[in-house]
This record gives C-alpha cells, sequence and structure tokens, in this order.
C-alpha cells in the first residue's frame, strides 16, 4: 500500500547539521522509497526562513492551498519547539486548515505542561501523538492514540571502515595514525557537558575532537576552553561527518539536560553504526533500547567518565553496530507505517 505523507515543520532550509532538521530529513527520505512525500517548510517569522509565510499560529492563505495541493493520506508536523503549547494550538489549526487528513505530532524532546496548559491540550490537539521516549508518551494530557518513534540512522552511509581505510581517512583530516581518538559531534553548550573533553586532553594521551553545529550558536568562550586545553574544535560544518567517525576510537556523548539534545541523539547512533564504543550518560530513549555492554558504556556524570575511558584505550568488547542495525531509518520509517495503520489513519492505493 502507498500513501501520500505531508511532512511540516518550521525551517527545514536550514543546516542539516542539527538534531531535528535531521530527524525530518532523514525520516522523509525513508518513507520516499515507499510513498509519496511533500516535505512542507514553514516560515514562521521567526527563526530559519521556509518556503510557505505564515504566523505563528499558522493562520495562512498560502498553507492551506499548499495542503490541499498535497492532497495527503495523512500530515505529520514535526514542530522544532516539540510538543509545546504552541505546538499543541498549531497541529490544531493544521486540522482545521486541511479537515480531510489526520495531523500526527512527533515530539523529539520531552515538555512539561502546568495544570492550566494541560487543559487547553485536552482541547487543541492533533489525532495522534508520537514521542521518542515513553515517560513523553505519559506526558500527554489527552487520551488520543500515542507511542514511541526511535530515531534512525543511515547504515550504509555510517560504517566501519578497514585500517587501511582509516589511515588514510586519519591523514586527510591530519590525525596522526596511532593516537587514540575521542570524539563529539553536537552544539558547542555548557549544558552539554563537553567541558569535560578538556579534561580529558590533559588527562589521556588522547586526541579528542569536537565537532559543532552550526545551525545554532556556539558558546565561543567554551569553544575557546577547549581549544587551550588541547581540544580540536571544527566549528564549520563537516559535509561528510562520517569520515570523523570512522577515524575515531571512542565516542562521547555527556548531556544530561533533557533540554539540550533530541531523546534519542542522532549522534549516539552514528557512532554504534560505525562500532565504535560509546561512553554517554543514561539519556532518553538510549537506556530503554541499549542495555550496557558490549560498548556501551553508562556515566551518571561526567567524574565518571575518565576512568571508563582509561577501560576503553586498555580495550573492551564492542559490537555496537549489531546493536544499531535494527534502527537504520527504513526500519524506523516501516515502524511508523505500521503504528499509523494500526491506528486506521491511513488511507491509501495500492
Amino acid at each position: 500500500m502507498s500513501y501520500r505523507f505531508c511532512v511540516i515543520s518550521e525551517g527545514l532550509g536550514g543546516t542539516p547539521d542539527e538534531g531535528i532538521r535531521n530527524f525530518v530529513s532523514s525520516l522523509s527520505r525513508a518513507l520516499e522509497t515507499e510513498h509519496s512525500v511533500q516535505p512542507v517548510s514553514l516560515d514562521t517569522g521567526v527563526g530559519t526562513p521556509g518556503d510557505v509565510k505564515t504566523n505563528r499560529l499558522l493562520l495562512s492563505g498560502a498553507l492551506r492551498r499548499r495542503l490541499n495541493a498535497c492532497k495527503p493520506d495523512l500530515i505529520l508536523y514535526i514542530p522544532l519547539a516539540s510538543a509545546t503549547l504552541g505546538s499543541f494550538l498549531r497541529s490544531r489549526m493544521l486540522r482545521f486548515l486541511h479537515p480531510g487528513a489526520p495531523v500526527v505530532m512527533v515530539a523529539l524532546q520531552p515538555r512539561r505542561h502546568t495544570p492550566w496548559k494541560r487543559l487547553l491540550i485536552r482541547r487543541l490537539h492533533p489525532n495522534a501523538f508520537l514521542a521518542q521516549d515513553a515517560s513523553s508518551v505519559a506526558e500527554l494530557p489527552v487520551a488520543i492514540p500515542a507511542s514511541t518513534l526511535p530515531s534512525g540512522v543511515d547504515t550504509g552511509r555510517f560504517r566501519p571502515v578497514a585500517s587501511e581505510e582509516k589511515t588514510r581517512i586519519r591523514r586527510s583530516l591530519d590525525i596522526g595514525e596511532s593516537d587514540f581518538v575521542i570524539l563529539h559531534v553536537g552544539h558547542i553548550r555548557r549544558e552539554r557537558g563537553v567541558a569535560v573533553m578538556g579534561v580529558l586532553a590533559r588527562r589521556f594521551p588522547c586526541r579528542a575532537v569536537v565537532v559543532g553545529s552550526t545551525s545554532t550558536e556556539q558558546d565561543g568562550a567554551l569553544a575557546g576552553e577547549l581549544e587551550t586545553a588541547g581540544v580540536r574544535v571544527i566549528r564549520e560544518r563537516v559535509p561528510e561527518i562520517e569520515r570523523l567517525y570512522q577515524a575515531a576510537d571512542c565516542y562521547l556523548f555527556p548531556v544530561q539536560s533533557d533540554q539540550a539534545a533530541i531523546e534519542m541523539p542522532l549522534s549516539v547512533l552514528e557512532a554504534m553504526a560505525v562500532n565504535l564504543p560509546v561512553l554517554c550518560t543514561r539519556f532518553g530513549a538510549l537506556p530503554r533500547h541499549f542495555p550496557e555492554g558490549r560498548g556501551i558504556c553508562y556515566v551518571e556524570g561526567t567524574e565518571d567518565v575518565p576512568p571508563l575511558l582509561e577501560k576503553v584505550i586498555q580495550g573492551i568488547p564492542v559490537s555496537t553496530r549489531e546493536q544499531v542495525m535494527p534502527f537504520s531509518w527504513e526500519n524506523v520509517a516501516a515502524g511508523l507505517v505500521r503504528t499509523l495503520e494500526g491506528w486506521r489513519m491511513l488511507r491509501g492505493k495500492k
């Protein structure tokens, strides 16, 4: 069965090195292999421009005409702000603008609501709701169909390489062949805990590398501190980011704030697909999908990182790629369609 999807988010024309935009573009491409997908990038006047101008409440004749032209079987709304009250209001407006298709909101970060906001959400809501972790689904204050939707990874692009190719990649990146490289990819902000990379660079005979997202404002002072400590900080967009994973020996995800990343961080899955050992906090949906061991090392805080890194440097069994293979984008898209079919929200054609 083939379906017509309209995937809506804000500012999709921005640089796709930020988690939510990357999620939207990757999921859309995976759905396109079996279905018709029409992306709609909203320009609400704040943030990155899109291709359909509207206000923040989505009161827009242009958007209505775009939806009518798409004739979708279902509208997927993936708001950059995640499940805020404003996002619920906009999802209800999408139902009004195109009543012929159900609207499903996909929330990639947890949001908590005061009692009066919960009352409003009970009256203004999408037809169904998807989040990355069961705890976020449990927060939903209205009885509509709801389930979880994990992140995915391109297992063909992000793959392990032979030692000869790894050496060649390292030479092209000006990384020593014998260096032990620990990598972090994401926003350069203190709330993400990346300052620990400076501690590791000073304490261990390793090469610490941080790649910062260009789509969000970076903490220049933190980047300077990291560089002073000996960390290589890459502040520009890296088109072939998989090469940095393939050049690394270990991946670190020290984030603790649930507002600092999506609940199933793409960078962790990308590192696993390259079969790197991963040191990470028990963040979001990660512990539910990936038990400790076989290269997954959980830390309670950044103070736990140095002793675990020492063990990784000495050598531990690693099979992280095997664990992440079920989370290819193709599998995630197929699982999404099965969920929507189970809710009887899709009317497609054979």
